[in-house]
């Protein structure tokens, strides 16, 4: 299945650099691709089980997808994030 994500707090580059690298590790989740002017991301996907693996491993740095509560702290860890995709 093929799905495409708006994501809260996606900024840049180092942004979308951070989140590719994050969700290379999340199983059943292939082919991303980030649209840094859109705020989306668009991913293949094995079940609905792996789409919600995702969204948690999204939210956990800082990329909640949009309808989902977006807190200072993931404010903060998406900034985090920002920069850390920023210096690699």
């Amino acid at each position: 299945m093929n799905t495409t994500l708006v994501l809260q707090n996606l900024k840049c580059e180092g942004c979308a650099n951070t989140i590719l690298k994050k969700i290379a590790n999340c199983e059943g989740v292939s082919n991303p691709k980030i649209d840094v002017q859109k705020n989306s991301l668009q991913i293949d996907h094995i079940s609905h089980n792996a789409l919600m693996g995702l969204y948690m491993s999204l939210k956990t740095i800082g990329y909640p997808v949009e309808g989902e509560t977006n807190s200072i702290i993931n404010k903060t860890r998406s900034f985090m994030s920002c920069a850390i995709g920023k210096m690699t």
